[in-house]
């Protein structure tokens, strides 16, 4: 009975290790995603498509976010801990948000404000806030 309990803990212990190697390579795998956008976005060109400098540029971008959004998600299931940091930025970024969803939402086209025409989807509110 005593083996079965001492092997039950180291067990325990083994998961809980393997859990914070995994949060870990998650976290780096964050941070990899960040300096790719940070770095490769400008370098996105493909001649092929019809908007050759933004759409492809916007869809790297995008996945880059959605892959490293996902990879946190997971290392903060892994640890089963949420931490937030406090920044003087932070609320600067959200009232620019708020302000430019409201002047989406006000403005006198509005479909075209907040998703954007063809070819000129970067200055769309889902652009910006995305």
């Amino acid at each position: 009975m005593s083996r079965m309990v001492s092997s039950l803990k180291l067990g325990s212990l083994f998961r809980n290790a393997t859990r914070e190697v995994w949060a870990t390579r998650l976290d780096a795998f964050v941070r990899m995603c960040l300096h790719l956008s940070i770095f490769f976005t400008p370098l996105i060109f493909f001649p092929w498509s019809v908007d050759a400098l933004e759409l492809p540029k916007q869809i790297f971008f995008g996945l880059l976010v959605c892959f490293g959004l996902l990879a946190r998600i997971g290392a903060v299931l892994l640890l089963r801990r949420v931490s937030f940091s406090r920044h003087w930025l932070h609320p600067v970024i959200v009232a620019f948000g708020i302000f430019y969803v409201i002047a989406g939402i006000f403005s006198q086209d509005r479909l075209t404000s907040l998703v954007g025409s063809f070819g000129q989807t970067s200055f769309s509110v889902i652009s910006v806030v995305f």
